[in-house]
């Protein structure tokens, strides 16, 4: 199949169905435990976007103005206040269980490829995701309601 062809059957957004992780050694290890919520949204010009998260994760607080004190402590080496490790753990683990990247794809007959150029994971940038082909499309009209 012609390889635009190809690409221009990905266009729309799509529901993750599942996300593993294929190892060298063959294994699949599962991102979340498994437990996965997700959209990949593929864009006419060539452009994709990705957002995956954990299901069920922590809650996390609305003061920016504590957010913002916490941050600056952090990044100034300052010994944080005692009050603030609960914050600072939830919003641990609510960036913990979230990965947002986005960037250009190309496809073939068996995988789409990711050519990241923006990512919540920095190591990720300037890489290439290889996703299998094994996600599962909205019907149409719950697909023309995703869209926005």
């Amino acid at each position: 199949m012609n390889k635009k062809k190809l690409e221009r059957k990905f266009i729309g957004t799509w529901k993750l169905n599942k996300w593993f992780v294929l190892k060298p050694d063959g294994k699949e290890t599962y991102p979340f435990l498994g437990k996965v919520n997700g959209f990949l949204i593929y864009h006419p010009e060539g452009w994709m976007s990705a957002t995956l998260m954990q299901k069920d994760r922590s809650h996390v607080s609305d003061n920016r103005s504590e957010i913002s004190k916490i941050a600056y402590e952090l990044k100034n080496n300052t010994v944080l206040e005692e009050d603030t490790h609960e914050v600072v753990k939830n919003f641990f683990l609510a960036a913990n269980g979230y990965v947002s990247y986005a960037g250009r794809y190309e496809a073939d007959d068996t995988n789409v490829y990711h050519n990241v150029e923006v990512s919540l994971l920095p190591q990720w940038v300037n890489t290439t995701l290889t996703s299998c082909l094994l996600y599962t499309s909205p019907s149409p009209r719950d697909r023309q309601k995703s869209r926005m």
